[in-house]
Formats: structure tokens, C-alpha cells, sequence
């Protein structure tokens, strides 16, 4: 029991020393940045300072039911996988089409993940490997081939990746 007042200040600075110290639960703001998207920019496989849309591009990701319908645009912004450091998307031209055309593509990337903090937990970030796209079949490719734009995806300010078509 606390019998005098200086030891009712000693217990009561103690506890609020103790209070002080304690920290609050973080909130994840919703400014806060969650992991990064993969910007892929569509230019001309001639002049690739050029950008180049494509009209009727579907793109599916490989084990993903949600197709993602782009009607004509010279970007892309695609989810990548952090739980793998690869991610495939089958890339159909015309689609639904006589002339449709598919090109299987494999992203390879090496994953890098970073603590925000308790609320927000981490975030992913993604490092292009030397051979950052494969096309996985070869018969009647469209996509000719890449130009990486930036070798490490941190955020969704710029694009990452060019496709030459």
C-alpha cells in the first residue's frame, strides 16, 4: 500500500514512464504503399521509342480464373506473384478472333520483401533476374521481344518493362 506521497510520485512517474514507452498499434494508412505492380510499356518493335497499343489484348495470368481485358493501351499494369519469383501470363492478340494469337510469358524476378510495420506488415519489392521474360512457346510468337526500363520494381511511378510488337 502507498502510505506517503513521495512514494505515491515515485509509483505514479514509474507507471507513467511505463505508459510513454509503450507503443501505440500502428495504423496502415491508406497513402502507405502496398506492394508494386509491373508496369509493361506496348512500343513498336521498328522504333522502340515509339509506343504502340494494341486493340483486343487479353492477358490471363496462369492459375488465375480473372482475365485482364485491356481494349487498346500502350500500358499495362500486372500483378506479379511474391510468393514465387516467377509469374506467367498468357498474352492473347485478337482475342477471340480467326486470327487470334497467344504468347505465353514467364516473368522472372527475385523477390525482396520490406517491413512497413505492424499494421501494414511487409511490402514487396522485385528485382528483374538477367533474363527478366521468356516467351514459353515459340510457334507464331507477336511479341518479338524486351527492353527492360528499370531492373528493380519499387513502386508504380514508371514503367519497368517494354514489350517490342
Amino acid at each position: 500500500m502507498i502510505n506517503n506521497k513521495s512514494d505515491l510520485i515515485i509509483f505514479s512517474s514509474i507507471f507513467f514512464l511505463f505508459y510513454l514507452s509503450c507503443e501505440k498499434d500502428d495504423i496502415c494508412l491508406s497513402e502507405t504503399h502496398g506492394t508494386p505492380k509491373l508496369i509493361i510499356r506496348m512500343v513498336n518493335k521498328e522504333s522502340p521509342l515509339l509506343y504502340k497499343g494494341l486493340e483486343g489484348l487479353l492477358i490471363k495470368a496462369i492459375g488465375n480464373k480473372n482475365p485482364i481485358n485491356i481494349e487498346s493501351a500502350d500500358s499495362i499494369t500486372l500483378p506479379l506473384n511474391p510468393f514465387k519469383n516467377y509469374t506467367q501470363f498468357e498474352f492473347i492478340k485478337n482475342q477471340g478472333n480467326e486470327n487470334e494469337n497467344i504468347d505465353t510469358v514467364q516473368i522472372n524476378y527475385s523477390v525482396n520483401n520490406i517491413y512497413i510495420n505492424r499494421a501494414c506488415s511487409y511490402k514487396g519489392s522485385f528485382i528483374f533476374n538477367s533474363n527478366a521474360l521468356t516467351i514459353i512457346n515459340n510457334k507464331n510468337k507477336w511479341i518479338e521481344g524486351y527492353i527492360i526500363l528499370k531492373d528493380t520494381i519499387k513502386n508504380e511511378e514508371q514503367a519497368h518493362l517494354a514489350l517490342l510488337h
